[in-house]
């Protein structure tokens, strides 16, 4: 098994080998959705490299609260933890 997330806990992938070599793109667990985004915070279609932002699920409150930084946003509740993807 295969997983990416983060300690904020907004959105979270998970994948076998199995998958892995037969698709390369692990799927949403339980938690949230992801995206990649361009410089200028437009979506980017399937293959195209850009940054990572994830968005928990609607209604669920933060699990965490940055203290002295500044959260990497986008309009819509995006968040990125600064990872390309």
């Amino acid at each position: 098994m295969e997983l990416y997330a983060g300690t904020e806990a907004q959105a979270v992938t998970i994948i076998t080998g199995t998958e892995w070599l037969a698709h390369r793109v692990g799927g949403p667990g339980e938690v949230g959705e992801m995206a990649a985004f361009d410089e200028t915070g437009n979506p980017l279609p399937p293959g195209e490299i850009g940054e990572i932002y994830m968005r928990r699920p609607e209604g669920s409150p933060p699990s965490y609260a940055y203290r002295g930084a500044t959260p990497r946003t986008l309009p819509g509740g995006w968040e990125s933890l600064g990872d390309i993807g």
